[in-house]
C-alpha cells in the first residue's frame, strides 16, 4: 500500500473470502507423492496461513487507480471556489499498468527478506547455523546452475554429431583451465582449485556428450 496509485490490497481470495463460508475457504491438504511434501487441492489462502508460509505459491493483487489527466472535460472548483470546467491537453500522467508490476514484485520482496532476516533474529540461531544457511542456499544455486550446463552441453553433443566433430577438444579445454585457475587467484582461491573444479565439470560433460551420441 505505500506503492503510489495502489488503492486496495489482498492474499488470495481477499475480499470475496468475507463473503465465503469456512467450509469454502478452507484449503484441504494432502501428501503429494510425486514431489514429496505436502500441498493443498486449493489456495483460498494465497499461500499464507496465520502469517506462515503454507508452502503453495504466494498470491497477491492490488488494485491501481487509472489516471486522472485525461482529455474527457471535468468539474472542479477556481480558488475562490466556485465551479468551473476544465480540459487537460496532452497527457501528464503515465499510464503507471505495464510498469507497476515490477514495483510490485520488487516491493513484496523486499518485505519478504526483511521478514526473513527478522526470524532469524527471533529465532535466536547462532553464527554457525546463519552462515551454514547460506552455504547451502550458494550449493543449491551451483546444483541449478549445473543443472542448466547439462542440458546445454546436450546441444552441444547434438550438433557436433551434426557437424561430425569430435567430443574433445584439447587446445579449448587447455585453455579454459588455465583461464579459470588465473581466476581462482584473483578472487583470492587457491589457484588449483580453479583448475581442478573445471576439470571435474568437463569430465562429466564429456560423458553426457559420449551418452547422447550413443
Amino acid at each position: 500500500m505505500s506503492i503510489g496509485a495502489v488503492k486496495a490490497f489482498e492474499v488470495g481470495s481477499g475480499f470475496k473470502a468475507a463473503e465465503m463460508k469456512g467450509s469454502e475457504h478452507n484449503d484441504t491438504f494432502y501428501f503429494d507423492g510425486s514431489q514429496k511434501r505436502f500441498r493443498t487441492h486449493t489456495n483460498h489462502s494465497g499461500g499464507v496461513l496465520g502469517g506462515i508460509s503454507s508452502g503453495e505459491d504466494m498470491v497477491m493483487r492490488i488494485a491501481v487507480k487509472p489516471p486522472s489527466s485525461i482529455g474527457k472535460p471535468q468539474k472542479t472548483v477556481d480558488r475562490s471556489g466556485n465551479p468551473v470546467d476544465f480540459r487537460i491537453e496532452g497527457r501528464h500522467d503515465p499510464c503507471i499498468c505495464p510498469r507497476v508490476v515490477p514495483v510490485a514484485e520488487a516491493m513484496v520482496a523486499l518485505v519478504l527478506i526483511d521478514l526473513i532476516l527478522l526470524q532469524e533474529r527471533i529465532s535466536g540461531r547462532n553464527k554457525l547455523e546463519q552462515i551454514r544457511s547460506k552455504i547451502d542456499t550458494i550449493d543449491q544455486q551451483l546444483l541449478l546452475l549445473l543443472a542448466q550446463r547439462h542440458r546445454l552441453i546436450g546441444k552441444v553433443s547434438g550438433i557436433k554429431k551434426e557437424q561430425k566433430l569430435g567430443i574433445e577438444d584439447v587446445r579449448r579445454e587447455n585453455d579454459l583451465v588455465q583461464n579459470w585457475s588465473e581466476m581462482a587467484e584473483a578472487l583470492g582461491l587457491p589457484k588449483k582449485y580453479g583448475g581442478q573444479i573445471l576439470e571435474t565439470v568437463l569430465r562429466f560433460s564429456k560423458q553426457h556428450q559420449k551418452d547422447s551420441a550413443e
